[in-house]
């Protein structure tokens, strides 16, 4: 499996970590853009190069307040076990991985093209409202005690969606991506660092954070990062490439929320109608053609008020 042979090659401390970002590997949902393919015989062909991963497409968590309760976490575990200490993620790298892969130098600046071609026609304005969102990060979780995280509480979906898109995009160019996801913020990780034979986060270190609340990280925008070239000053990672929102305009959010209007409108008397026809046959017209009119006349006032 693609993970566990990076398990293997990528744990590398925090100089030239290759692990911190794959911790997502094998414990979520494969994305259901996987092709499924047949075994075919290898015999008499040459093995293909081992692509360890990377590059990784993120959202970066840097509101201060989330960070201090991460601080805070990674303390309270060290001090029920000290060994604890080579698991902790560096905070100053807090991020949601949205998809891992492998890229070569050539091919560097096709798949920043790649990169921002998806954001601009599937991510952006796929939602309602702004593009632009926030994700709150309460009570820890964890995948088999061998990484513990803050999990999200909203907009999930966003970023499933993000990861679809990503590794559909990537795969059909012949990129080696990682299929499996699941949305989380990192705040404990087994072989992170090498140092002791503790081989799972022990339960009773975070079992009071089932409800902690860590904070709401607003994200406005996506970034393309590298696990192999020199950090930043400030201990990030190094970016290649990042797209960043723009905000709507205050007549931009209106005409989508008139949208969202007109629409639930629409299938309210639709159902209205529905209800009619089935209500005639038991005499109930004259309520279900107040129904009718109701919807009507919801529909004139949201008319009306744009108008004005």
């Amino acid at each position: 499996h693609f993970y566990k042979r990076m398990e293997t090659i990528g744990n590398v401390g925090e100089d030239g970590n290759f692990s911190e970002s794959l911790d997502n590997m094998n414990t979520g949902r494969k994305n259901d853009c996987e092709t499924k393919t047949k075994k075919k015989s290898t015999k008499g062909q040459k093995p293909k190069p081992n692509l360890r991963p990377n590059v990784f497409v993120s959202l970066q968590v840097d509101n201060p307040e989330i960070q201090r309760a991460m601080n805070i976490f990674q303390q309270d575990c060290l001090d029920h076990d000290p060994r604890l200490s080579d698991f902790l993620v560096p905070v100053r790298k807090a991020h949601i991985t949205l998809l891992v892969l492998h890229v070569s130098q050539e091919k560097m600046a096709e798949a920043k093209d790649i990169f921002n071609t998806v954001i601009q026609e599937k991510i952006v304005g796929y939602f309602d409202g702004d593009d632009i969102f926030e994700v709150t990060f309460e009570g820890a979780g964890t995948f088999n005690n061998r990484v513990v995280f803050a999990e999200p509480r909203n907009n999930t979906e966003r970023m499933v969606h993000m990861n679809r898109e990503f590794y559909k995009a990537f795969s059909e160019k012949g990129f080696v991506c990682e299929p499996n996801f699941s949305p989380h913020l990192t705040l404990l990780k087994r072989g992170f660092k090498r140092g002791n034979d503790l081989q799972e986060v022990p339960k009773e270190a975070f079992e009071n954070y089932n409800e902690k609340y860590f904070g709401i990280q607003e994200f406005s925008g996506v970034q393309l990062l590298s696990m192999t070239k020199p950090q930043t000053k400030e201990g990030y990672y190094f970016c290649e490439d990042e797209y960043k929102f723009k905000r709507k305009s205050t007549l931009e959010t209106a005409v989508s929320e008139l949208n969202k209007r007109r629409e639930s409108v629409k299938r309210t008397t639709r159902e209205n109608v529905r209800n009619v026809l089935m209500g005639s046959l038991q005499g109930n017209v004259g309520i279900m053609v107040a129904g009718i009119v109701a919807g009507a006349a919801v529909m004139w006032g949201v008319n009306h008020k744009v108008v004005k």
